[in-house]
C-alpha cells in the first residue's frame, strides 16, 4: 500500500483498534507501506463479495486479515456450525501465523467486504516489538485457542455457548518443554487437560519398579478425565515429548459441562474404557510404542512429506539423487543421509525394517525455517507445501534455523553455465562443489544496507517436490526397484498401529 491507498476509512478502524493503542496516523501508514526492499511482502487492500470464501478450514496461510467493512461468519465443517459474526474493527487469521497450524474455521464474507490483508513478515517484524499489538495478540491467541479447541470436540456442541465462553475465561492454556512433566502418577486429579498442539508420552509404574511408557497421545487427544470421574489418584504420569501446549480445565468447570450434557460422561467412560483395553493389549510388547517415541522425539512426526528409503530394496545406485540434480540445474535437493530407523515387521517372527529418512526437506507441520526470514521469501502455500520465491537474497537464516540439516546454500550460477549442466556436465561431481555450509553465512546485519536490489550471489535450496514437473517426484520415479517413497509420519504411523 501506498500513501494514496491508505484511506482515512482505513485509518479510522485502525486507529480504534486495541490492537494499534498508541500509534499515530503516520506510523500505521509507514506500517501498511511498501517493504523495505524489493521482492519483499506489503499490505494489501482486497475486496471480497458477498458469499466468498476468505479462509479455508484445513488449510495453510500466510496471512492475517483486518476487516474494515462489511461482516464475514466463522463457521466449522462439516456441519457449518456458526463459531462468530465479525464485523469492522476484528481480526482473524493470526492463529496460523502464531501456531504454524492449519486453519482451525472456515471464514465467509456475509456482505461485501473490505479488508486489509497482511502478511506474515510484517505481522512477525510488528510481534517482535514490546506494545498494544503483542499484548493484544498473545491474549487474543490464548482466547480464541481455547474456545476453538473447546467447540472441535463434538460432546459440546449441544453446550450452551455462553457456557462455554465461561469455561474458557477460567481455562488455561500451558506450555510445556520437552520431557517436562505434565501429570504425576498418584497425585491428586485436580483438571482435565485438552492437547492442542504436540505430543505426550503416558508412562505407568508397573510391579517390580519398571516404568513402561503404555501409550502416545497427540493433539485432538485428551487426558486426566478417569482420576476425575473416578475420584482416584492419577494413574499414570504424563510426559511432553517436545514443545506442547495443552488446555487445562480444573475439576470444578469440569464437572459444570458434565452436569449440563450427560452425553459427555457416557462418551469420556466409553474412551476410557477402550483405553485401559488397549494397555493391557499392549502390555507384552513395547516394540510399536518405543518405534513411535523415537519417530516423536527426533521431530519425524511432524513431516507432511518426508523422504523415505526403504534400506532392504535400495541397491545404492544413487539414480535418486542424479534425477533430482537433472531436474534442478545440477544442484540435487536430497543427499542419501539423514535419520536411521528400525521399524518393527508388521509380518510375526520377521526381523525389523530399516529405513532411512534421507536429507531432504520434509515441509514440517511448523516449520522452523521460516522465523525471520527478512524479505519473507520461504513460505508455505495452501497446501502446506514450504516453498523459496524468487526474493531469496541468500542470507542463510532459514539454513540455520532447520534443525535436520534439509537446506542448503548454494551459488546462484550465471546462465551459461546453467545450461553447461543441462546439456551434459556430469552432475554427481559438478553439483557438489556448489554446496555451502550455513555456519559462516553473513548475518542480516552485515548486509549492506543501502542494497535495495540485491546482487544475490547465493540462494537457498531445498526440496521443491518437483512443482515444476506437476509434482512427479524426480527421486521416487527413477528408483528402478521402488525403494524410496514419498509420505508423511502420521500416514506411515496409522498403518503400523493397524498392522496393514
Amino acid at each position: 500500500m501506498n500513501e494514496k491507498t491508505v484511506t482515512s476509512e482505513i485509518l479510522s478502524v485502525l486507529g480504534a483498534m486495541e490492537l494499534f493503542r498508541g500509534k499515530d496516523r503516520d506510523e500505521l501508514t509507514e506500517w501498511l507501506g511498501p517493504a523495505p526492499f524489493e521482492g519483499g511482502a506489503e499490505c494489501e487492500p482486497i475486496m471480497i463479495g458477498a458469499g466468498q470464501r476468505i479462509i479455508e478450514q484445513e488449510s495453510f496461510g500466510n496471512s492475517f486479515y483486518i476487516l474494515i467493512r462489511g461482516t464475514v461468519a466463522v463457521t466449522l465443517m462439516p456441519e457449518g456450525r456458526l463459531l462468530a459474526t465479525l464485523t469492522p474493527g476484528n481480526f482473524f487469521g493470526e492463529m496460523t501465523l502464531i501456531s504454524g497450524l492449519p486453519r482451525s474455521a472456515n471464514v465467509t464474507a456475509v456482505t461485501p467486504c473490505c479488508l486489509i490483508e497482511v502478511p506474515r513478515r510484517a505481522f512477525e517484524l510488528w510481534m517482535r516489538k514490546p506494545g498494544a499489538f503483542r499484548d493484544t495478540m498473545d491474549r487474543v491467541y490464548i482466547e480464541r485457542g481455547l474456545a476453538n479447541h473447546l467447540m472441535m470436540i463434538p460432546e459440546l456442541a449441544a453446550i450452551e455457548p455462553q457456557l462455554l465462553r465461561d469455561v474458557v475465561k477460567k481455562a488455561r492454556l500451558r506450555i510445556y518443554s520437552k520431557d517436562e512433566t505434565i501429570v504425576q502418577e498418584g497425585d491428586d486429579g485436580d483438571s482435565l487437560f485438552l492437547i492442542r498442539d504436540g505430543y505426550v508420552r503416558v508412562v505407568k509404574n508397573m510391579a517390580g519398579g519398571e516404568r513402561r511408557t503404555v501409550a502416545y497421545l497427540k493433539d485432538g487427544a485428551y487426558f486426566g478425565e478417569s482420576a476425575l470421574l473416578r475420584a482416584e489418584r492419577r494413574s499414570a504420569s504424563v510426559f511432553a515429548m517436545g514443545k506442547v501446549e495443552v488446555i487445562q480445565v480444573m475439576k470444578e468447570d469440569f464437572f459444570a459441562l458434565v452436569n449440563r450434557n450427560e452425553r459427555i460422561a457416557d462418551h469420556l467412560v466409553r474412551i476410557d474404557q477402550k483405553r485401559q483395553e488397549a494397555e493391557q493389549a499392549s502390555a507384552g510388547s513395547t516394540t510399536r510404542l518405543g518405534f513411535v517415541g523415537e519417530v516423536v522425539e527426533r521431530g519425524l512426526v511432524k513431516a507432511t512429506s518426508a523422504l523415505v528409503i526403504h534400506l532392504n530394496a535400495c541397491t545404492r545406485c544413487g539414480n535418486c539423487v542424479d534425477a533430482c540434480a537433472e531436474l534442478h540445474d545440477g544442484i540435487s535437493r536430497l543427499t542419501r543421509h539423514g535419520m536411521l530407523f528400525e521399524a518393527p515387521s508388521r509380518a510375526p517372527q520377521s526381523a525389523p525394517e530399516p529405513f532411512l529418512v534421507a536429507t531432504s526437506c520434509m515441509h514440517c507441520l511448523d516449520p522452523e525455517c521460516m522465523i525471520g526470514c527478512p524479505t519473507g521469501a520461504i513460505t508455505r502455500d495452501v497446501n502446506g507445501e514450504v516453498v523459496i520465491q524468487d526474493s531469496c537474497i541468500g542470507c542463510g537464516n532459514c539454513a540455520r534455523r532447520c534443525p535436520y540439516g534439509n537446506i542448503s546454500m548454494a551459488d546462484a550460477l550465471p546462465q551459461a553455465e546453467l545450461e553447461k549442466q543441462r546439456t551434459g556436465t556430469p552432475t554427481i561431481g559438478g553439483y557438489l562443489k556448489f554446496w555451502r555450509t550455513p555456519e559462516n553465512e553473513p548475518m542480516m546485519h552485515e548486509i549492506e544496507k543501502n542494497n535495495q536490489k540485491a546482487v544475490v550471489q547465493r540462494i537457498a535450496v531445498k526440496c521443491d517436490l518437483c512443482r515444476d514437473y506437476n509434482y512427479n517426484h524426480g527421486c521416487v520415479h527413477n528408483c528402478p526397484y521402488s525403494a524410496i517413497e514419498r509420505t508423511d509420519a502420521e500416514t506411515f504411523l496409522d498403518a503400523l498401529r493397524s498392522g496393514q
